[in-house]
Formats: C-alpha cells, sequence, structure tokens
C-alpha cells in the first residue's frame, strides 16, 4: 500500500467511530489488517477492485447472456416520466484475491458505492449525492430470465472473485431529487443554482452533469481497495426546448408583426422563411435523440458508441440558440430569464460556449426573416406570393452556413471521436433527410396552393436538367420566377450533404472525427 494512501486511511479510521473502539485498539486494527494484506499482496492474492469500462460496440446487458462481454454505461440519460420505467444504468466491476480470504474473513469484508455530481464538464469538486455517500452495495451478477430478459441476481462475495459484478441505477429515482434530498442541498456547492427547476439539470448546468462513480472494498470500516468512473448524463426532458424557444418567442411573434403590417389579422407561422430550417432540423434532432434513448437507455445498437453524438448535439443547441439570442436581442429582448442571463455570462461552465458564438453571423440570416406577400405579376400561393419560396430557400442556405460553423465548435467541445465518427454521419445525415421528407407538407403550406405538375418542378426540379417531363407543364410564371436551380428538395439535401462534407473534412484534419465524409 502506498504511504500516501496508507496515512489518509489512518487518518479516517482514527478520526471516525468503528464499533467503539478506543485509539490504541484503532492502531491495532490497522496493523492486523496490513499484515494480512502484505501476506495476500506477497502470495499475489491482494485484493484488487476494477472498473469494467465502456467498450465500443458492447451494452451492459450483454454480460447476462455472454459472461464477459458486457462493458459498463459511459453515458446516461433522464427520461420523461412515461419513457422511465426500463430505463436503467449500469456500472460493472470485477474484485481479486477474494480466494485468499477464509470464510470468517469474508464475513469482514463490505462493499459500498459513492455517486457524485461533479458539474457538466467534470471540473467541479465532486458533491456525493444525499443517500448515496459510501452506500451499502450487494455482490450481484447480470443473469438472463427464461425469456432471454437481463436480470439482476445477488451472489456471495465467496462466489464472486474474477466475475463482472454489477450495480443497477435507475436515472429518473437516483439522479433527480425526490423524496430524500432537495437539489438546494447541492446546487451553491456545484457553483451553479438551478436556474428553471430544483434540479441538477437545469439550463445553467447545461442540461447535463458528469457523476462520478466510486466503489470501495472495506473490511472492518477500513477501505483496502477502491475503483473509479463516470458516467455523462444528459436530461432529455430539455433538449430541443431552445429551439422550441425560438420558434414560441421569435418566429410567432414575428409572423404575427409582419401579418399586421401586410394588413392581415392572422398568418401561420409556417409562412415565416424561418419557419422550414427550424421544423426539418428539430425533426431530424428528434430523429437521433430516438436514436440515441434507444441505445443508452434501452442498450439497442444503432451507434457502438452513442456518447458522443449525444454531446455534440447538446452542445450545438447551445452554440446555435444562444448565438441567434444575442444576435435578436436588440431588437427582440432577452430570449433568456434573468436567472439565464446570469448563469450564462458569468458561470465558467459557458466559458467556452461563450468564446465561440457567432452572433453577427445569426445578424446576417435574421435579415432573410421577410415574408413576401401577393404582389403584381407574381402567382399567389394562400396568403402569400409564390416569391415566398425562393426567401425560405435564402433562408435555409444562410442558416445551414452559420449552423454548421457551429457544428464545428460543437464538434471540438465534444472532444475526438476515434472509433465510430463515419457511422454517426452517416446516421445524423440519413436522419436529415429523412426530416425533409417527413416535414416539407408542414414546412411549405404554400405547396397546398400548387397543382401536382407545378409542385413536382418546386420540389424535385435540379438544376440542368431542362428536358424533365413536368417541366413544360409548369406556368411561365414558375420557370421564370425558379429559373434553372435546384428544388427544394434538391437544395436541402444536395447543401447538407456538402455543408456536412466540409465539416467532416475540417475535423478530419484535425484529428477530431475519423473517416467522417458522406
Amino acid at each position: 500500500m502506498r504511504e500516501a494512501e496508507f496515512l489518509n486511511q489512518l487518518y479516517t479510521l482514527l478520526d471516525a467511530p468503528v464499533a467503539g473502539l478506543d485509539t490504541q485498539q484503532k492502531l491495532q486494527l490497522i496493523r492486523d489488517i496490513c499484515d494480512e494484506t502484505q501476506r495476500a499482496s506477497e502470495q499475489g492474492k491482494s485484493l484488487t477492485c476494477r472498473m469494467v469500462p465502456f467498450i465500443t460496440g458492447r451494452r451492459p446487458t450483454d454480460e447476462a447472456a455472454h459472461p464477459g462481454l458486457g462493458s459498463s454505461d459511459n453515458s446516461s440519460m433522464i427520461l420523461s416520466a412515461g419513457l422511465a420505467d426500463e430505463n436503467w444504468t449500469y456500472i460493472l466491476y470485477t474484485l481479486g484475491g477474494l480466494d485468499a480470504y477464509t470464510p470468517e474473513m469474508l464475513q469482514e469484508i463490505a462493499l459500498d458505492i459513492t455517486l457524485s455530481f461533479c458539474g457538466p464538464d467534470a471540473s467541479q469538486t465532486t458533491i456525493p449525492i444525499p443517500g448515496w455517500n459510501k452506500h451499502p452495495v450487494m455482490p450481484a451478477i447480470l443473469d438472463t430470465t427464461a425469456t432471454g430478459e437481463p436480470v439482476l441476481n445477488p451472489i456471495s462475495l465467496a462466489d464472486a472473485n474474477e466475475r463482472r459484478l454489477v450495480v443497477k441505477l435507475s436515472p429518473s429515482e437516483d439522479f433527480l431529487p425526490g423524496a430524500t434530498w432537495r437539489w438546494q442541498d447541492l446546487d451553491q456547492q456545484l457553483q451553479a443554482s438551478a436556474t428553471d427547476d430544483a434540479d441538477p439539470f437545469t439550463f445553467g448546468h447545461l442540461f447535463t452533469q458528469m457523476l462520478q462513480v466510486q466503489l470501495r472494498v472495506t473490511r472492518r470500516q477500513m477501505p483496502v481497495a477502491s475503483a473509479y468512473t463516470w458516467i455523462d448524463i444528459c436530461d432529455t426532458r430539455r433538449w430541443g426546448s431552445l429551439y422550441q424557444r425560438i420558434m414560441d418567442r421569435l418566429i410567432k411573434p414575428d409572423t404575427e408583426r409582419q401579418a399586421r403590417k401586410a394588413g392581415l389579422d392572422t398568418l401561420d407561422h409556417a409562412y415565416h422563411p424561418w419557419f422550414p430550417i427550424l421544423l426539418i432540423g428539430s425533426d431530424k434532432a428528434a430523429l437521433y435523440t430516438r436514436a440515441l434513448i434507444e441505445d443508452i437507455a434501452y442498450k439497442k445498437r444503432h451507434l457502438t458508441d452513442p456518447r458522443w453524438l449525444m454531446r455534440v448535439g447538446l452542445y450545438l443547441e447551445f452554440l446555435t440558440c444562444l448565438g441567434i439570442f444575442e444576435a435578436v436581442k436588440e431588437e427582440v429582448g432577452d430570449l433568456l430569464t434573468p436567472a439565464e442571463r446570469a448563469a450564462f455570462e458569468s458561470s465558467p461552465f459557458f466559458a467556452e460556449i461563450r468564446r465561440r458564438l457567432n452572433p453577427r453571423g445569426w445578424r446576417e440570416v435574421w435579415k432573410l426573416k421577410d415574408i413576401v406577400f401577393p404582389k403584381f405579376g407574381a402567382p399567389h400561393t394562400g396568403p402569400v406570393s409564390a416569391l415566398n419560396f425562393l426567401q425560405k430557400r435564402k433562408a435555409i442556405l444562410a442558416f445551414l452556413v452559420v449552423h454548421h460553423q457551429d457544428l464545428k465548435h460543437a464538434i471540438e467541445l465534444a472532444g475526438p471521436n476515434v472509433y465510430n465518427a463515419q457511422e454517426t454521419w452517416h446516421r445524423v445525415f440519413r436522419d436529415a433527410e429523412r426530416a425533409v421528407l417527413r416535414k416539407t407538407p408542414l414546412a411549405f403550406p404554400e405547396l397546398a396552393y400548387l397543382n401536382t405538375q407545378v409542385k413536382d418542378f418546386v420540389l424535385w426540379h435540379q438544376q440542368g436538367e431542362l428536358d424533365l417531363p413536368g417541366l413544360k407543364w409548369a406556368p411561365k410564371q414558375f420557370s421564370a420566377m425558379f429559373g434553372d436551380q435546384d428544388g427544394l428538395f434538391a437544395v436541402a439535401c444536395n447543401q447538407y450533404r456538402a455543408s456536412m462534407n466540409e465539416v467532416a473534412e475540417w475535423a478530419k484534419q484535425r484529428h477530431l472525427p475519423r473517416n467522417g465524409r458522406g
């Protein structure tokens, strides 16, 4: 045992009440345990405790059917109430050297676990969750039921040597305040108070926490072995809430303002030039979030390591939305609450995000907010001009340019992805294409006022293909307006692919994601 570790345990033991022992008895206890530990070490059987790390491509539940192939979770999610029932987080660990202990000595050995929040970036002093400071745990293994479902079965220490043991946690019950503890007991120690609710996953905490997990093995209440790991926890209940705030507090009021100016009593905000990219982008995020939830919470296999995409998506939302908030603040007011504004401007958690924001770029995109209302010489598509298609097209392209600059910064903050960057990239691109096809009717209500041939032209025309059968049926007004330009589907997919590939090449040159082109 290292001298520093021994002294630390000595002082801890001398200060703590141990079964009513006085100081001399505590010292004798330390001598006895150290002598036995030394003898076991000389025999090559010293007691060890080791965490089983996360292994790319594997899940904890693999351990049930295939002992030795499971891995610990490296990420976890807080889900809404209706999805939380089957949401589990697993920590796998091994104990070695137990075969050197007699049954009587094994009765003196105990296990405990400490769960500690340490901020969104693991930079804060660890603060144990109340009730989880040296919480006793029993050795248990993952096994399978008759139907093949994984189940946790307790075992004795005598049967635990070198087996993969499991701690099973419920994020909704173990990582959130409840009847046994309040977040106010911890928030000041973590240097970030709750900004919209009393829990550890609010805006002020970037909707996330790093959780330190410490396992200890004690004998007669003296630590003899320990191991650490970390879990990245994200609150999916708040994921996408900043994008929704842009829709509710920026796009909808701006649509109402423009409608009144045009003499209209009401106008659906779906006609706003920013609406398509926000709707389709939100649906894309919802699709890959669903895959992340299935991978992280329910142990499916859409991605071999979903944690990286979880972090990239999280940082991208903050970078884009805060950049927009800053860009429009003088025109429409602050979209942050006073508590959120204080956290954003002062908290160390936002330091790297503040440094990377691009409000100047977003101000240029916001200039494309004007709805094109009917005018002489252009066909109408409901309450707006057909030229509104082109305004939406410009807004989409401009939005993607600035948004994907934010994506570069999000990748920097999330860190390198050595193992599954390409499959992650392909996943996001496929979800983007699905979102375009799924949401186009809602994103472009103008299409409902066009006949089939014109609609096909507006959606599917590709630049350079002037002999499409449907093109000859397009009225001259439409062909003159659109010219030989890509239709809406081609713009969305081709521009998105080109932009994503440019980001991937940029990241590859900086040794961030590897092999990421789509």
